[in-house]
């Protein structure tokens, strides 16, 4: 099961564990995200 980044709600201060993520993938992430 593939999701969406937008489909994610974390509230601050929670922590989200991404695991068998390469840095450029986690880069990525953090540039869709904004």
């Amino acid at each position: 099961m593939l999701l969406e980044l937008r489909q994610l709600r974390i509230q601050p201060g929670q922590e989200l564990l991404l695991e068998d993520v390469s840095w450029q993938q986690f880069e990525n992430i953090l540039a869709e995200l904004g």
